[in-house]
């Protein structure tokens, strides 16, 4: 699982995505660009028993040797944030927290409050992942990614899913040195494997900490890949941000999560308070019509 690759020579249509002008930084922050409408190579490779295939090859070219010189105190002042704002999650906001969804999640269904998960890491090593748990115990959680209407999500991890509040203990991942707040996220180990096999180099997205946002998260990839071209295009999002990666990119993607999780949880909190108020409706419409019935009667 270590193996990455010394330079990805890619398709060069995102050659020039590249943060050194204004309009550069705001193109590959726009919410509304995507990678998907850019045209992706392929190439047939044959598998050990003989059978071929078609292996996706992304757009981004990247040498990792250069990268690895030119980001140095990067690196450093990256790891130096990471350490100062997660302590301060875990002091101020997992603390107490921590306990409050603790007996929530006890209520609401049997099984432990944390859900810990094995994911492939920095330069493929592997981790295990802290969540909230957001679902019902189950043999399939290490394979079977969680689609939107998965009947094992409970009840109260429907909101911390859509809030994105089940991954705040990977901030003591953080901690640990095992994640980053801002990188590729990580993928469990049989994923990773499906994922090799259908994309060329990319183990390469390892050569960072994983994160517990990323770019292509705050493009909307985020959660099931459902689709081929999904995958394809959340692994460019990844190279990409590898290939910009700068302090100014993180404490964007940082400012864009924090949005769109607040924006999930009012969503969601105001769905739930319409569906009462539409259910509240529908009881008196049938009382009525009860008692319309009756009077006629």
């Amino acid at each position: 699982m270590s193996q990455v690759y010394n330079v990805i020579y890619l398709h060069p249509d995102f050659e020039h995505i590249s943060l050194t002008s204004t309009m550069q930084q705001t193109k590959i922050l726009d919410l509304g660009y995507d990678v998907k409408n850019h045209v992706h190579s392929e190439k047939m490779l044959s598998t050990s028993d003989g059978q071929k295939h078609k292996k996706f090859v992304a757009p981004v070219h990247l040498d990792i040797n250069k990268f690895y010189r030119q980001k140095t105190l990067y690196f450093f002042a990256k790891r130096a944030f990471d350490i100062t704002l997660s302590a301060l999650v875990v002091i101020f906001i997992l603390s107490w927290l921590t306990p409050l969804l603790a007996i929530l999640i006890k209520i609401d269904s049997r099984g432990p409050v944390f859900f810990l998960q094995k994911r492939v890491g920095y330069l493929g090593k592997i981790f295990y992942c802290y969540k909230f748990r957001s679902m019902t115990l189950n043999k399939e959680a290490d394979f079977k990614q969680a689609t939107e209407y998965d009947y094992r999500i409970t009840r109260l991890g429907k909101i911390l899913r859509k809030s994105n509040l089940d991954e705040l203990p990977q901030f003591i991942n953080v901690l640990l040195g095992d994640m980053s707040i801002v990188g590729p996220r990580p993928h469990m180990l049989y994923d990773c494997l499906c994922f090799s096999y259908h994309i060329e180099g990319y183990k390469t997205r390892n050569i960072v900490r994983p994160g517990i946002t990323g770019l292509a998260q705050i493009k909307g990839y985020r959660g099931v890949i459902q689709t081929r071209n999904c995958m394809t295009n959340r692994f460019v999002w990844d190279l990409l941000y590898i290939k910009n990666a700068s302090f100014y990119l993180d404490l964007q993607i940082i400012r864009l999560t924090a949005r769109q999780t607040l924006n999930g949880l009012f969503e969601k909190i105001s769905t739930l308070f319409s569906s009462r108020k539409d259910r509240k409706r529908l009881v008196k419409r049938r009382t009525l019509k009860t008692l319309q019935k009756q009077k006629r009667a």
